[in-house]
């Protein structure tokens, strides 16, 4: 059983259980006497709409920014770049995701109990509360249904007539009422514009009473055997910049979500875990080791934290699939809106960073885990929310470099927004949307879905058009990106001058150069566009080549700088993209930047934030270095306590009591990040090979703590389904079904067999290759 499990209430946020349905989420404090549901919204957002954040004539002050920087006039370039090729952030606009408010269930029982036990189910998606009072135990079952759009809860005593209790809601900006015996709750999302919600809370019981209380305000159970509440929330937003984002009074909708409910616990729930099993179930991982399952959760993370000699595999194991669960739990396939910088749970009416959409690995480290963990349509959001970037993008575009296509900066809300970020150096990164392009990319490679295809083709190939018009020649003739910096990160000139401008940051080049040739594969595809493929694979040949630096270290700037910058173990490791997540970086085909690679990281250093953590997790699984990722694994489950934080913002980040990713403060990234990371330990298909095919690699990064073990369900890119077992290090079998029928590729020589017969292989180039059928299971045995 796969379930995190307290002794106690949660008494801060951090240590609150979460559940969501992808568009609903709710944390749950488990409070004997008071409990505590906080909601959240993924589409309650206070701003609007903002024409006015490109600067339009941004464009005219381009040439001369590019000559500053040639002429490496840095400071004076930067100055320019703040003044006038930045965004224009207006808060009254840009706004912040916002919480939906808090229910109180205040029980009318006395305020001590005994035998204390909360829990959260991963299996199920289930949270559970039980206690006794003066000798009658109370038990309580929460979740929140997608096929029933309501948030459920059930209230029980072992005595009949045990139960009473008062239902309130907290929140500022709303309205509270009893209508037709529900408490319903509207309101305004923030101070600034102009979004409405609403809430309605039904109160059921089984025995006993529900009436209204004097002032109005709440619902009063009194003398009930069992209680049900159900409670269904909305907002008027639709992601639609054509009707500027607004749909009618959520009112009505909210009221139908709860009177089309056959009032049936049983019912509700058994659709609630048969939906929810759908996706969890895809996947399983089983490691030998120590699993003290038989511990409180934030006791184990405490333990794992304070002696190095604990091994708590099945902890590793749990955080695992909690990354699985987070992520099914806030990106169905039919969210409007993506994961954000807090998945779908926020406590705060503004969040911080507005828990928006950060386009400059955030949001891109959330959807990592959703093609190898077998959650390929959980990115869907995501592309949709990347296709409706395009319109606004190509404004963006034409106000800052005057050209066609379509970019976006790093900073994205719910309505649109695409302008460069509005401060530097954070604010200056042109390379965000062909950054998020590579995601719809992803969700043709896990699927080999030709309708998929034609849809992300066109998106992705404005923004290489985009890129083919904004990219300049350099002092050699080299094609590279200007302005340019590394996202969040500064240098230190051999001259002294503490600066973040260059001519084609690493990351840039890599960026476009991985946009460059998925748009070549997937245009090849599809045919019919090969005067534009020409163009562009010519200009991929033409970007300047990656640097190494006389550390021996990949340069992350146009100079050699790194050994120079004023924060050396800097949380981003951006000139690294091509080792991970993107392709450029591989053992068999750049060995000399793998050891650039090794280099950057030693001089990185091992800690980090949340998220940091998690994407060195990633990077040493690409290096093979599977003990090194199981230390960053370590890492980011140190204990991180209450919302205080136990580590700071510059020296690491771990695990909050509740499994959250401590950034700090809590970020989800971090979280899908690391889930990523051990798919990437396991299983890896980045490398592409002859024909449009991805090698498979088995067990490429082993750490050592996961010597004996199976997992099946992992995917890889060519539509293929992957199950293994090995011990003491060392592949026992391997199943691979494919999806798609594509030729199958794997690292390694294998006999392979279909039906219990062997099949025709071909071995070249230290790679086993065969052909495949649409559904088959192919068995592989490693050759001696």
């Amino acid at each position: 059983m796969k379930q995190l499990w307290y002794t106690s209430p949660a008494s801060v946020w951090e240590a609150a259980l979460p559940l969501g349905n992808g568009r609903f989420g709710a944390m749950i404090f488990g409070g004997a006497k008071e409990d505590v549901f906080q909601l959240n919204d993924i589409t309650l957002w206070s701003g609007g709409p903002d024409d006015g954040a490109d600067r339009q004539d941004a464009y005219t002050y381009l040439p001369e920014i590019r000559r500053l920087v040639r002429e490496k006039d840095f400071a004076a370039a930067q100055r320019m770049i703040i003044d006038h090729f930045t965004g224009i952030k207006d808060d009254t606009y840009y706004g912040s995701y916002a919480t939906m408010g808090d229910i109180h269930v205040t029980m009318h029982h006395a305020d001590e109990y005994t035998d204390y036990r909360r829990s959260l189910s991963l299996d199920e998606a289930l949270a559970d509360t039980a206690y006794t009072v003066d000798g009658v135990r109370y038990a309580r079952e929460h979740f929140i249904s997608a096929p029933a759009q309501t948030f459920v809860s059930r209230y029980t005593a072992d005595k009949p007539g045990s139960i009473g209790m008062t239902v309130s809601y907290e929140r500022p900006l709303t309205e509270v009422s009893v209508s037709d015996g529900d408490l319903v709750v509207t309101g305004k999302a923030g101070e600034s514009g102009d979004m409405r919600f609403t809430v309605r809370i039904r109160v059921l019981t089984r025995g006993g009473t529900v009436t209204a209380s004097a002032d109005g305000t709440s619902l009063v159970v009194d003398g009930a055997d069992e209680v049900l509440i159900l409670v269904a929330g909305g907002t008027d937003y639709i992601p639609d910049a054509s009707a500027n984002y607004k749909r009618d009074d959520p009112a009505v909708m909210v009221r139908f979500t709860l009177d089309a409910l056959y009032p049936d616990f049983n019912v509700i729930r058994a659709a609630h875990i048969a939906d929810y099993k759908s996706y969890f179930d895809r996947v399983s991982l089983d490691i030998a080791g120590e699993s003290r399952d038989d511990l409180p959760t934030d006791e184990r993370i405490i333990r794992m934290s304070e002696d190095e000699n604990v091994n708590d595999i099945g902890l590793v194991m749990l955080y695992y699939q909690f990354g699985r669960y987070l992520l099914i739990c806030s990106s169905r396939p039919d969210n409007m809106l993506p994961a954000n910088l807090q998945g779908i749970w926020n406590k705060d009416m503004k969040a911080p960073w507005n828990a928006d959409y950060h386009s400059n690995i955030n949001v891109q480290m959330n959807y990592w885990p959703a093609g190898p963990a077998n959650l390929i349509k959980c990115i869907d959001p995501l592309c949709r929310y990347i296709e409706g970037l395009v319109e606004n993008g190509r404004k963006t575009a034409r106000a800052y470099y005057n050209v066609d296509g379509w970019m976006s900066g790093m900073n994205n809300n719910v309505f649109g927004h695409t302008s460069p970020g509005a401060g530097a150096p954070w604010g200056q990164f042109s390379v965000a949307g062909a950054w998020l392009c590579t995601h719809l990319y992803e969700s043709y490679a896990f699927t080999q879905n030709k309708d998929v295809l034609a849809r992300i083709y066109p998106v992705i190939r404005e923004n290489v058009l985009f890129s083919l018009n904004s990219l300049i020649e350099d002092e050699n003739g080299y094609l590279v990106t200007s302005p340019s910096a590394s996202p969040e990160n500064t240098y230190r000139t051999e001259d002294g001058l503490e600066g973040w401008v260059c001519e084609g940051a690493t990351m840039d080049l890599q960026i476009i150069h991985e946009t460059f040739r998925e748009l070549v594969e997937l245009g090849h595809i599809l045919g019919g566009d090969e005067e534009f493929l020409a163009r562009v694979e010519a200009a991929d040949k033409k970007l300047r080549p990656l640097r190494i630096g006389a550390a021996g270290q990949l340069q992350e700037w146009s100079g050699d700088w790194d050994l120079l910058a004023s924060e050396r173990n800097h949380r981003h490791v951006s000139h690294l993209f091509g080792l991970h997540p993107g392709t450029m970086i591989t053992p068999e085909d750049t060995p000399d930047l793998i050891e650039a690679a090794k280099k950057t990281l030693e001089l990185r250093g091992d800690d980090g934030t949340g998220w940091s953590l998690a994407w060195k997790i990633n990077f040493r699984a690409r290096l093979g270095d599977g003990n090194h990722a199981y230390r960053h694994i370590r890492r980011i489950l140190r204990y991180a306590g209450g919302s205080e934080g136990k580590f700071n913002y510059a020296t690491g980040g771990g695990t909050y009591a509740n499994l959250f990713d401590a950034h700090p403060p809590f970020q989800i990234d971090g979280n899908f990040g690391a889930t990523a990371g051990i798919c990437e330990l396991l299983l890896q298909s980045h490398r592409v090979y002859e024909n449009n095919t991805y090698v498979l690699y088995l067990l490429p990064a082993l750490p050592d703590a996961f010597a004996d073990g199976c997992v099946n369900g992992l995917c890889a890119r060519g539509a293929f389904e992957v199950s293994m077992t090995w011990k003491n290090g060392t592949l026992s079998w391997a199943e691979i079904t494919s999806r798609a029928g594509r030729p199958c590729v794997v690292r390694g020589n294998y006999t392979v067999l279909a039906g219990g017969e062997p099949i025709a292989v071909t071995y070249k180039d230290g790679l086993t290759l065969f052909d495949t059928a649409v559904g088959e299971t192919y068995m592989l045995c490693p050759i001696a």
